[in-house]
This record gives C-alpha cells, sequence and structure tokens, in this order.
C-alpha cells in the first residue's frame, strides 16, 4: 500500500507541475502582443507660435479642380491695400469674382470679373473702415463658367486684415 501511496504522491506531484507550467506558458504567450508598436509622431521642439509662416499666397484647390489663392494677413497703409495677392490662377478654365467681407458681414471690396492670369493690384478701402485688426474677414471667390458664366463652385478663405492710420 506504501508503494501506490508513492506513486499516487509522485504522479499528483508531476501533474501539479504541469499546471504551474501551462499556466506560465499560456501567460507569457498571452502578456506578449503579437501586434508591432505603433509609430508616434514627433513633436515639435519649438513653441507654436515661433513657427515661421509663410506671408506668400497659397493656391488652395477647390471642386472641380479650381486653383485659389488663399493668405493669412492683408495689410492697408491708410485705405489702401498694395499687392494684395488676389488672383485667378492662369491654369484655372473659370472667371473669379472676390469679395473682402468684414467679420461683421459687410461687404468692403467686390472685384472685377477676372480672367484666368489677372490680378488686382490695389484695393481701395471705404472711409467706414477704422484703423485696427479684423480677425475672421473672408476673401468670397466666385467663380464662373468662361462660356456662359455659370456659377461653378466657390469659396471662402478666412484672413487677418490690418488697417493702420
Amino acid at each position: 500500500m506504501r508503494k501506490v501511496l508513492n506513486v499516487s504522491v509522485i504522479t499528483l506531484a508531476f501533474c501539479m507541475v504541469a499546471v504551474v507550467l501551462s499556466a506560465v506558458a499560456i501567460g507569457y504567450t498571452y502578456g506578449v502582443s503579437s501586434v508591432p508598436p505603433v509609430p508616434v509622431a514627433p513633436v515639435p521642439t519649438e513653441p507654436l507660435n515661433q513657427i515661421e509662416q509663410t506671408p506668400e499666397p497659397q493656391e488652395i484647390l477647390i471642386d472641380g479642380y479650381i486653383a485659389v489663392p488663399g493668405f493669412e494677413r492683408l495689410r492697408a497703409e491708410g485705405s489702401v491695400i498694395q499687392s494684395p495677392g488676389i488672383s485667378n490662377p492662369s491654369k484655372n478654365d473659370c472667371y473669379f469674382i472676390v469679395s473682402i467681407i468684414m467679420p461683421d458681414g459687410q461687404e468692403i471690396f467686390n472685384s472685377p470679373i477676372l480672367a484666368p492670369g489677372q490680378s488686382v493690384d490695389v484695393i481701395e478701402l471705404p472711409n467706414f473702415v477704422n484703423p485696427g485688426v479684423y480677425e475672421e474677414t473672408i476673401a468670397r471667390y466666385s467663380c464662373y463658367s468662361l462660356d456662359e458664366m455659370k456659377p461653378l463652385n466657390g469659396a471662402d478663405i478666412k484672413f487677418i486684415l490690418e488697417v493702420l492710420p
């Protein structure tokens, strides 16, 4: 009887070791992820307000692939804006009419019809526009077909208008 008891104890001990080793193997398998880590985008080392911004107009494409010049800021000396950057890129197949709309919704400029390749050289602001900084000013680009002047897609570009005394 003693031999049977020793065999039972040895078998029980063997089974317990097998269970522990199985648990360790399962824990290791599920604890280690088979999914590679997601790369993290680099964080800029400079504060955001010190990153250079280009003052030049940038072209924005809208539906139908119409190139629209955009800008962040226009500066008026008195009531005149020289070379405002309002143009119709020559690669477009449409006319533009460009309006400048103040943050309160009042339109202060309306361009003539601009054919592809034409631009506005000078903008004269109305007398009621006081010196100041007007954020959220809108340059509204209305686009029209070359053949029948049918309205096409347009774009509103927000910018800062700075009027100096």
